[in-house]
């Protein structure tokens, strides 16, 4: 009689631990029915360890099941375990998952719970999806887990949230990870209004129309648009609002005032001024204070150094961070101020480049190359473009003062500003 190894069972099935589900078949893991990001490697580990729960499985062994075919050094599966610890949470508040075996491999020590024919994914899954029409990611978010959780329990004290930062630093993608993670609170959904578009501001009533479905007509939309709202509860994300910041201004006081129940999350450069609006200021990806003596395991740690590993890895296939590279990445992620575009623009040049030349090139910045993202916003394909976006978006007068304090090469003091500034 032909047996079956579970480990290859084409059925769906479904193996619980903790507060966690995983269905092998759909390369899936959830947390009380969330997603958790885990990159392929991660994911094919620990399907490889909860197969055997209890049982030693040997390095060897994971690394013939994770890289078939392919010449593997042991650190690197140190590595990707190392992050599967942290996406499990394993050792915090009492809770282990998987357990190192000195000189022979890993076990994993939780109780499982094992179960044929999955049920569904989700009730909500099931159910009919949320309304609205949020960008899919389509990269991992990276070290913006607190920063969405603090924005997320601002919007049940706040109507108007405005999410403010310089180019690159990632305002968009935290407001969208914010509007996912809280559509289930709107009865009429959560929409994303993308401004980068508009160049005439009395085209903006007819945008925020538009995405959230709505047929306006008549010389003023306005009048369409916010009796509508009047009564729906929903969330509008209003992206990259900059270049027609007034307008925007405007109108999202109107309808702060026609429609209770809405609510809106802003990103741009600089505040509304709109009465009752709450600022979250976004700050860069936290950075290794020093790099001496600091291994690749505590590097990764940071996010900054996650994201560009990250990265790196989804431009050339496989990217190892080894203890010797960490100086070397370390600089690169300071260098750029842990502004998470510039990072991934570093770390995509790296193919090309090399670590070392990535890190000689950086005293010129400007001139990495594009990302190689020909879908991006062209302000976000190169340094240079998004440099160009934002100095377009100032005044003249604004414009000289910029380029008059471009003779400092790092920090300065008011009265140095204020001597060049003066100086005709």
């Amino acid at each position: 009689m032909a047996t079956t190894d579970r480990a290859n069972d084409p059925i769906d099935h479904e193996i619980s631990f903790g507060p966690f589900r995983l269905l092998p078949a759909r390369r899936l893991l959830l947390e009380r029915d969330e997603p958790v990001s885990l990159n392929n490697r991660a994911l094919d580990l620990l399907i490889a360890l909860v197969e055997l729960p209890g049982e030693v499985v040997s390095k060897s062994e994971l690394i013939a099941k994770v890289w078939p075919h392919t010449f593997v050094v042991e650190g690197n599966l140190k590595l990707h375990i190392a992050a599967l610890r942290r996406a499990l949470a394993d050792g915090q508040a009492g809770n282990r998952y998987i357990s190192t075996v000195s000189g022979r491999g890993y076990c994993f020590v939780a109780p499982v719970t094992r179960s044929v024919g999955s049920r569904s994914v989700t009730a909500r899954h099931l159910a009919t999806e949320p309304l609205g029409n949020l960008p899919v990611p389509l990269t991992r978010l990276i070290g913006r887990d607190e920063v969405i959780s603090t924005i997320s329990s601002q919007l049940t004290r706040h109507r108007l949230i405005t999410l403010v930062g310089p180019g690159g630093i990632g305002k968009t993608s935290v407001a969208v990870a914010t509007a996912r993670r809280l559509i289930d609170s709107y009865v009429h959904g959560a929409w994303f209004i993308d401004l980068t578009a508009i160049s005439d501001p009395r085209h903006l009533p007819t945008a925020v129309g538009s995405a959230i479905r709505l047929d306006i007509s008549g010389e003023d939309p306005s009048a369409g648009l916010l009796p509508f709202l009047s009564d729906k509860r929903m969330l509008l994300v209003l992206d990259n609002c900059e270049h027609i910041i007034d307008a925007v201004a405007t109108l999202a006081f109107r309808v702060l005032r026609a429609a209770p129940d809405v609510q809106i999350l802003v990103t741009g450069r600089e505040p509304l001024g709109v009465q009752g609006e709450y600022l979250h200021q976004l700050k860069s990806l936290e950075i290794p204070l020093a790099s001496r003596g600091l291994t690749a395991a505590e590097a990764l740690d940071f996010p900054a150094i996650q994201l560009f590993v990250d990265r790196a890895a989804n431009g050339i296939g496989e990217f190892t961070l080894r203890d010797v590279d960490v100086p070397l990445v370390v600089d690169i992620c300071r260098k750029l101020d842990g502004i998470p575009l510039a990072i991934e623009i570093a770390a995509a040049a790296i193919d090309a480049f090399g670590l070392q030349g990535v890190v000689s090139r950086l005293d010129r910045r400007l001139w990495l190359p594009a990302t190689g993202c020909r879908t991006a916003a062209p302000r976000h394909q190169t340094l240079r473009a998004s440099l160009d976006w934002s100095y377009s978006l100032l005044t003249g007068e604004e414009q000289r003062a910029l380029r008059r304090l471009s003779v400092f090469a790092g920090s300065f003091t008011m009265d140095a500003a204020s001597l060049v500034g003066c100086n005709n």
